[in-house]
């Protein structure tokens, strides 16, 4: 359910509010850890999901074992406007999520043989933001140039707490010749076992405080400059074990941040270049995964990118191309020793090319496609993953494209038409000189769309992963089986 509300209080102040409430309830997504390819500097494993002798339509759980989440979230938005030339927007947000169950990952053993059950069982694990941002924006002119400037500051809060108990590896379950005692996995066994167990419970919050200030100057029509700075101060009070009272982990950070940045039209409206220029951190929030809590440091990167953007044949045609290249320092990835855990420790740097293209060759008729290619490298780091694409940076090759067609309204009604789909190249799980490499299959997806319209009535029958295609994607370690084909019904009555 997700209200929303504006209301104009006079000519000069406006407020919106949202609101967000979720609530599910579901037995969490197969989570699978392949074996390392490599056992002693000899190949023993697969090195591709594609190989895997897993049963695609089995989850190795229970019904039983639910994970629950509720998440509850608030936004509102001020805008006044002060003057001609300044206007005040003040943006205040408070998001909280809380989720208690059984959690269970899977463990690949045996040259991937069979699957090892672990579960933890959550009494709490709570996710907490407050966010107050409060922005003044100006629309200037100095001598001929035109200028928009935003002065901001901005307060933003993090807590997470959780509270767990692990039940370990529960049992071991062969792939192809199943023991009958691998349907006894249930809620009542796993509560057998956890019940004696040390409870963990942490917390750990923080706080950022951050001032910017960011100015658009056009000297001329076909030209803009924006220069802007951030100053950022992160506070973070470690993580306390409730159970001993002891905190571990605090630190605080603070950094300037510039950016730079300028667009020109070559030709107006139709042929424009833009680059740009950053440097800045990135904090990373404390992540549980397995009941280990993890407290990073933030990461340091610079970035620069250019590109160009076309636009032609009466606004028919829409295309951009851009090249980036990103350096990042105090990196964050899984432990290649154990890909449930992570570290915090490298370089590596991300460098690509991505194109978009959209054109209406006739009326109704939309054509759109775009694709990515993306080159990443370990430059420092344990001598492991050292010169070696990170995990979890995607796949080298990404694609999407779909055609749309709408039909002329004829008795206020319409048909709508469309195909589509994407495309995702392998992407590594494992990635190391002693434990190999492990990755899952490249695949593609397509998707159709029909749609019928009626004056305030619109229906909807969509279809995702149309071919049925079997797949498996991941991250941080794990890989999960992709969704069968889905046909979703949908009607709407706007009044």
């Amino acid at each position: 359910m997700a209200p929303s509300f504006t209301y104009q209080l006079h000519d000069k102040l406006k407020v919106k509010l949202e609101a967000e409430f979720l609530r599910k309830i579901a037995t969490n997504s197969p989570l699978f850890t392949p074996a390392s390819p490599l056992i002693n500097s000899q190949l023993v494993n697969v090195q591709n999901s594609k190989d895997l002798d897993l049963a695609y339509n089995k989850s190795y759980t229970d019904n039983s074992l639910l994970w629950k989440t509720t998440s509850i979230n608030f936004y509102a938005k001020i805008s006044y406007l002060i003057s001609d030339h300044w206007q005040s927007e003040t943006n205040l947000a408070t998001t909280y999520g809380t989720s208690n169950g059984t959690y269970q990952t899977n463990l690949l053993v045996t040259n991937n043989t069979a699957v090892a059950r672990k579960v933890l069982r959550y009494d709490a694990e709570d996710i907490t933001n407050h966010q107050v941002q409060q922005n003044f924006i100006g629309n200037l002119s100095i001598g001929n140039w035109d200028n928009k400037l935003l002065i901001g500051l901005d307060y933003y809060r993090y807590s997470y707490m959780a509270n767990y108990k692990s039940a370990g590896y529960i049992d071991t379950v062969s792939i192809d010749n199943p023991s009958l005692s691998a349907n006894l996995f249930n809620a009542d066994l796993i509560t057998k076992i956890v019940l004696p167990k040390q409870p963990n419970h942490t917390i750990s919050p923080q706080n950022t405080y951050s001032a910017y200030i960011s100015d658009v100057i056009k000297p001329f029509s076909a030209l803009s400059i924006m220069v802007s700075a951030r100053y950022s101060s992160l506070i973070n009070n470690g993580t306390k074990d409730v159970s001993t009272a002891t905190t571990t982990g605090a630190y605080k950070q603070t950094s300037m941040t510039p950016k730079i940045g300028m667009t020109y039209q070559i030709i107006p409206k139709t042929f424009t270049f833009f680059a740009n220029y950053m440097s800045g951190f990135q904090n990373i929030a404390p992540t549980s995964i397995n009941g280990i809590l993890y407290n990073f440091k933030p990461q340091y990167g610079t970035q620069w990118e250019s590109g160009v953007k076309i636009s032609g044949l009466h606004q028919l045609l829409d295309a951009t191309f851009s090249y980036y290249n990103i350096h990042v320092r105090n990196t964050v990835m899984a432990d290649q020793n154990d890909a449930t855990k992570y570290i915090q420790d490298g370089k590596q740097y991300s460098r690509g090319i991505e194109l978009d293209i959209q054109i209406q060759p006739i009326q109704n008729l939309f054509i759109h496609g775009g694709a990515a290619y993306n080159e990443s490298k370990i430059t420092k780091a344990e001598n492991s993953t050292t010169g070696l694409r990170p995990v979890n940076s995607g796949p080298t090759w990404s694609a999407t494209w779909y055609v749309n067609y709408e039909t002329a309204i004829v008795n206020s009604s319409k048909w709508i038409l469309g195909i589509g789909g994407n495309y995702v190249g392998q992407d590594l799980i494992i990635n190391s000189k002693t434990a190999g490499s492990f990755s899952t299959d490249d695949y593609t997806l397509f998707n159709s769309t029909i749609g019928y319209q009626y004056k305030q009535f619109s229906c909807n029958f969509t279809t995702e992963n149309l071919f049925n295609q079997r797949y498996y994607y991941g991250g941080r370690g794990f890989i999960t089986q992709g969704n069968l084909r889905q046909c979703i019904l949908s009607m709407r009555l706007h009044f």
